[in-house]
């Protein structure tokens, strides 16, 4: 009698079991479909999509398509400008610009005149009108009127103001040591040295004239030598705040500002020497050297890059707070750091909804980096469930409908989170 029951419910088992069984690979199978529906609902099947999600609690890859696929990421870029930079400056660099005169101050006890060297240190968010104003205390203190010759030093970049790859109706910003976000390009080619001089100097003069300055010489470049003091330095906010903004809003200016200046400490400041310090850097986290960069804000379509090298950093971001350091308590521990942003790669990433995200479909706890171009949407970062985070990819080439793709981007991560909630 005991053997029957026994008999029975091993058989009662064995049926659960394998009824576990077949619903485990109808979900897989599911799985794929679910996948097929939304690109077929949004009407993406003639794009070019590639996925890769990862349980970082899991270390596992839950979903992938194309995922080996070279992508043009758009503004997915700025995710490699981001770590590149955080590791190489560090989040509390701050740049400098700093402005000299010579020892010589001629004129008048009322009306003395010098001439002015600035010289551009990078800084992605100098404002011309707050230069004037510096500019301006300190030549009231010293008691000089006007400035004779104004000299602007371009040294610390290269003179490739114009990115490789940029469409040239776009209207992108000059990208050179000493300019302003106002400044929309007008060059006739990459290297035109004059129009970049004459749009930072009259840009210049504008914010002197406001308050009250002359220059009576002539404005031109020139580098800095042992004969000039420096009298004034202006400072910017934190590498890290600069970082949370750019992400924010995507601001390409900043973010090609940023890529020159990580070869600029060490190499002459330019879009290639980041390039090949950027491929340095990604080998040592396990990305393979062969990726295409050009630049640091995603305009070109020379950039390349598939979601697995994208998640691959977002994987090694997470578990790396601190940048340079890894912290022996693991998960749990990368898991608080991404939850009171003490990740600081992490923490310069907008969440669902503000930034760059503000309308996109549904309430999900998200903190990612979008990217767009004309024929192109990409959406790469992070997504919290009670369980766990999982790192994303979703990379969307050749579609005609933007709106489409965002859509698919959008209705794929919820279905991402209600299956994992």
């Amino acid at each position: 009698m005991q053997t029957g029951k026994a008999t029975c419910k091993t058989m009662v088992f064995l049926f659960l079991l394998m009824f576990a069984s077949i619903i485990s690979s109808q979900a897989k199978d599911l799985s794929d479909l679910d996948l097929q529906y939304l690109i077929e609902k949004h009407e993406l099947q003639h794009a070019f999509t590639g996925i890769k999600v990862t349980s970082l609690k899991k270390d596992k890859v839950l979903l992938t398509f194309n995922e080996n696929k070279y992508f043009v990421p758009a503004s997915n870029q700025k995710l490699i400008t981001t770590w590149i930079a955080l590791k190489r400056l560090g989040p509390t660099f701050k740049y400098q610009t700093e402005v000299y005169t010579n020892s010589k101050k001629e004129g008048g006890e009322n009306n003395r005149y010098t001439d002015v060297l600035i010289k551009g240190g990078g800084d992605p968010t100098l404002v011309a009108a707050h230069l004037g104003s510096k500019m301006s205390h300190y030549f009231q203190t010293e008691k000089i009127g006007d400035i004779r010759n104004l000299i602007l030093d371009f040294s610390y970049y290269d003179k490739q103001y114009f990115g490789p790859g940029w469409m040239w109706d776009d209207d992108n910003n000059f990208i050179a040591s000493l300019s302003f976000p106002s400044l929309k390009r007008s060059l006739q080619s990459p290297y035109d040295t004059m129009s970049v001089l004459q749009a930072v100097g009259r840009e210049i003069k504008s914010s002197l004239s406001e308050e009250s300055i002359n220059i009576v010489g002539n404005i031109k470049a020139g580098t800095l030598t042992s004969e000039w003091n420096k009298v004034i330095t202006l400072t910017s906010q934190p590498l890290i705040e600069i970082l949370t903004e750019m992400n924010k809003t995507s601001n390409n200016y900043y973010a090609d500002m940023i890529w020159k200046s990580i070869s600029a400490n060490t190499c002459k400041g330019t879009f290639q020497d980041t390039v090949d310090i950027a491929k340095n850097e990604l080998s040592s986290l396990g990305i393979s050297n062969k990726v295409t960069f050009v630049d640091g804000s995603g305009l070109s379509r020379y950039n390349l890059i598939t979601p697995t090298q994208i998640s691959t950093l977002l994987t090694y971001a997470f578990g790396h707070p601190r940048i340079h350091l890894v912290n022996t308590f693991g998960y749990p521990y990368y898991r608080w750091s991404y939850q009171h942003k003490r990740n600081y790669f992490i923490s310069t990433l907008p969440g669902w909804g503000s930034g760059t995200l503000v309308q996109r479909k549904y309430d999900l706890p998200v903190k990612a980096k979008t990217g767009t171009l004309t024929d192109t949407s990409t959406l790469s970062g992070y997504l919290e469930t009670s369980q766990d985070v999982v790192a994303f990819s979703i990379m969307i080439n050749r579609v005609k409908d933007i709106k489409a793709a965002r859509r698919f981007q959008s209705d794929l991560l919820n279905h991402i989170y209600t299956l994992l909630k």
